[in-house]
């Protein structure tokens, strides 16, 4: 449903135990690698959506989420808006 570089939301037909990690595999969109991380329930709904805090990424996968996020948020930004960033610390 939603991710960030600390978890992840997803929909769940079953109660997660806040008290239990739970392991999350997913592969980010337009990529082949698997990511995956030990997670702990931070948040939960009515609906079953529950939001998911990453334990343990390896740095060289919070490296690729990183990435992937900053391209996304690239790609939605109003031109105008992204040429602002692009400016930032340029000299």
């Amino acid at each position: 449903m939603n991710i960030s570089e600390g978890g992840i939301a997803i929909t769940v037909p079953a109660t997660l135990d806040s008290d239990f990690p739970a392991l999350v595999r997913f592969t980010l969109p337009d990529r082949t690698s698997q990511l995956s991380a030990e997670t702990r329930v931070c948040w939960r709904s009515q609906d079953g959506l529950v939001g998911l805090e990453f334990q343990s990424l390896t740095a060289p996968q919070k490296s690729e989420l990183q990435e992937w996020l900053a391209r996304k948020l690239d790609e939605t930004l109003p031109e105008n808006v992204a040429a602002l960033f692009r400016g930032v610390g340029q000299s």
